[in-house]
């Protein structure tokens, strides 16, 4: 998935104007576009802070990426703590909530969240 095909714009001072941390604003400067700043960040939890803190993205895409970055790390997660099932539920909520974004998975996503998180 190309980045320039879901943002609503490609214009990286979009972002600047965030509250980006000190490194972030730093790091971005330094980019022409927001597709060429994804395709080489090597701190993907900046660009999904970002994502999910401006309205240059839909909740829906926001979703699906973190759903796609959680599936990547899930056999390393799963791997060290066998028994943690918290980020499988997540994920699963989150898939849910994909297919029907109702009050009810809504509330169960945000659940299974708050479960990953602790």
């Amino acid at each position: 998935m190309k980045i320039s095909e879901i943002v609503k714009t490609d214009d990286p001072k979009y972002l600047l104007d965030m509250k980006l941390c000190s490194d972030a604003r730093e790091w971005l400067v330094g980019y022409a576009s927001i597709e060429t700043a994804w395709a080489e960040c090597d701190r993907p939890d900046w660009m999904l802070w970002a994502m999910r803190n401006s309205d240059a993205f839909e909740k829906r895409v926001f979703v699906q990426i973190a759903v796609e970055c959680a599936k990547r790390v899930l056999d390393k997660f799963s791997a060290k703590y066998p028994d943690d099932k918290r980020p499988e539920s997540a994920i699963e909520a989150a898939l849910a909530w994909l297919k029907n974004p109702r009050a009810a998975a809504s509330a169960a996503a945000r659940a299974a969240a708050r479960g990953a998180s602790d």
